[in-house]
């Protein structure tokens, strides 16, 4: 019966429709699993790569300061050479100054006998 036949088409194809859309749902469910599974490794390594640039950034942050403090300590270290050597010249000119005056008294009363 040509009606019977119509249908049994009709179901086998609905069946195989069936089978399709189960095999998709697999396939899909499939992808998910691996998309997730790549999420969580992107994550993973963007974490990695976070922890690494924030260690680099302390490292440089600390690289700096070492060289500021670097920079401070020779600052410093010509501060008190100029200062060093500004007090050495005025003691050496107060000592000239005292010398002078010095030599001017001693030779005062030679003058007067010259």
């Amino acid at each position: 019966d040509a009606a019977a036949e119509g249908a049994r088409r009709l179901r086998r194809a609905a069946h195989e429709l069936l089978d399709e859309r189960e095999h998709t749902l697999e396939v899909l469910g499939k992808v998910r699993g691996e998309h997730a599974e790549a999420e969580r490794f992107a994550r993973a390594e963007a974490e990695k790569l976070d922890a690494r640039i924030e260690a680099l950034d302390a490292e440089r942050a600390a690289l700096e300061a070492r060289a500021e403090a670097e920079v401070q300590r020779e600052r410093t270290r010509r501060y008190a050479a100029m200062r060093r050597h500004r007090d050495s010249r005025l003691r050496t000119e107060v000592r000239r100054g005292h010398l002078a005056a010095t030599a001017d008294q001693l030779a005062a009363p030679w003058e007067d006998l010259a």
